[in-house]
């Protein structure tokens, strides 16, 4: 499918820098000139554009390798379960423009893409059921999936290797759904793309990107991007009221310290005001005035015996301060045992 294995890498062709960042930015710029819905996802890395053909939304995801333009585009198709004459597993494979041969670096991304867009729509792809069928010829290594490192080839199995020759049931029960489906695509391919996979970049990457734990690991972040997408969307949709709210806080806790503010100092007058009738207050008061009263009828005792008084006069005024020394008296000692009234 690749071509034969003694074709140059186009690595040995690849140009300077700059003329290479140039070439990129024209193939970029191309693919917003001929599609209008085309999203960027990764800059200068990955593109998406999404349509409708019959009654499938489709989206292609056009993933650009390190060497581009210089190796062709990876061009995957979502919903991954889709079958056409120009896909192979969920990778549009067409080969007049999109094989290893036919494409170079003054190839068109952009019409390229507008044209399989057009053939899709023409004659939309239909959907077909993965196969868990396992070839008996294959044998598939039973090593996790990596994206920093090459997986190794499958393995071709020895009928005279006797740890090998378990029964084929047995080979069944020990392979799980995923490689199985794997040793199934490896299975259909010839020597000549098993020997293109092992020595041309571009040709594993295309066959990596249409694995389907990759696919998934796809669909799941695409899901989570867009999810966060739809967040931060709804965040921002709410700020204008946010800003607003946080405005009305504001303006209400500084009304708040105002308030506060008057009520401390409304406090500290009435505390002032109940302190002048505060039980130490009023008996300090009644002392002062029993004593006073104590005073005055010794004075006026005083005048009686010294003839300045008759005795009936003598005798009233020093009953009444009599009368009122003892009540303030006894008032204060009531209030010293907080009886007070």
């Amino acid at each position: 499918m690749w071509g034969s294995t003694g074709r140059k890498s186009s690595r040995s062709q690849t140009p300077d820098p700059l003329q290479q960042q140039d070439q990129l930015r024209k193939q970029i710029t191309s693919l917003f000139t001929y599609n209008d819905h085309i999203k960027e996802l990764t800059p200068e890395k990955q593109y998406e554009l999404p349509f409708s053909a019959g009654s499938l939304d489709i989206s292609l995801l056009i993933n650009l390798p390190p060497e581009f333009p210089q190796d062709p585009p990876i061009i995957t198709v979502t919903p991954n379960d889709l079958r056409h004459p120009w896909m192979e597993a969920s990778v549009v494979t067409w080969q007049e423009k999109l094989h290893a041969k036919n494409w170079n670096s003054q190839s068109n991304l952009g019409k390229i893409l507008q044209e399989i867009r057009e053939e899709f729509i023409r004659a939309p792809p239909v959907r077909s059921a993965q196969s868990d069928v396992v070839e008996d010829d294959w044998i598939a290594v039973n090593s996790p999936v990596s994206y920093s490192s090459r997986p190794p080839p499958p393995i071709p199995r020895d009928n005279n290797n006797a740890q090998l020759s378990q029964p084929q049931s047995n080979i069944h029960d020990s392979l799980s759904s995923t490689l199985a489906i794997e040793a199934n695509i490896i299975k259909s391919k010839s020597n000549e793309e098993l020997e293109e996979l092992l020595s041309n970049e571009s040709a594993f990457e295309m066959f990596f990107q249409q694995l389907d734990q990759v696919q998934e690991q796809k669909t799941v972040q695409e899901e989570l991007r867009r999810g966060n997408e739809l967040f931060a969307n709804k965040n921002l949709s709410v700020k204008d009221e946010l800003q607003q709210l946080q405005q009305e806080v504001s303006a209400l806790d500084a009304e708040w310290k105002e308030v506060w503010q008057k009520f401390q100092e409304n406090d500290q007058r009435q505390q002032a005001a109940f302190n002048r009738f505060s039980t130490a207050n009023i008996i300090g008061r009644l002392r002062a005035a029993a004593l006073e009263c104590d005073d005055l009828s010794e004075s006026v005792a005083q005048s009686f015996l010294d003839g300045s008084l008759d005795h009936d006069t003598f005798v009233k005024q020093f009953r009444d301060l009599r009368k009122v020394y003892h009540l303030r008296a006894s008032k204060v000692e009531r209030g010293q045992r907080n009886d007070i009234s």
